[in-house]
């Protein structure tokens, strides 16, 4: 999982499928019951209720969809409301190095006592 933290949905996405499906049967499961225990929802907003239950569901879907955009970089437009999302770029540190010796050049600082290192380091950063 490549970047856990700034996903929008950080597992994998055969999982939001998998989610999308037991959420959606949770909630039509409940939907009914509370349609025969407590008479609710009322007759007239049946369709709402499911079409809440719906949207609910396919949440983790739309999510790894919106992952896979920003991944990739695209826009998406509906009815003249459109979304640009730009290619992201991961940070990395992999062709960043410190020299052995940062303060004082042909000699290693490895056995010196913290005066020197702190002598090296001014210097360095001069």
């Amino acid at each position: 999982m490549n970047n856990a933290k700034t996903k929008l949905w950080p597992y994998k996405p055969s999982s939001s499928i998998l989610l999308a499906l037991v959420l959606m049967a949770v909630l039509i499961t409940a939907f009914i019951l509370l349609g025969k225990v407590l008479n609710w929802p009322a007759k007239d907003s049946d369709v709402t209720v499911l079409i809440g239950v719906l949207l609910f569901s396919i949440l983790p879907v739309v999510l790894v969809l919106i992952d896979a955009i920003m991944e990739r970089g695209g826009s998406f437009e509906i009815e003249g409301f459109k979304i640009n999302l730009p290619e992201t770029t991961t940070n990395s540190a992999l062709g960043f190095a410190v020299p052995d010796n940062i303060g004082a050049p042909g000699q290693p600082i490895t056995d010196s006592s913290t005066t020197q290192i702190l002598d090296a380091l001014s210097k360095a950063t001069t």
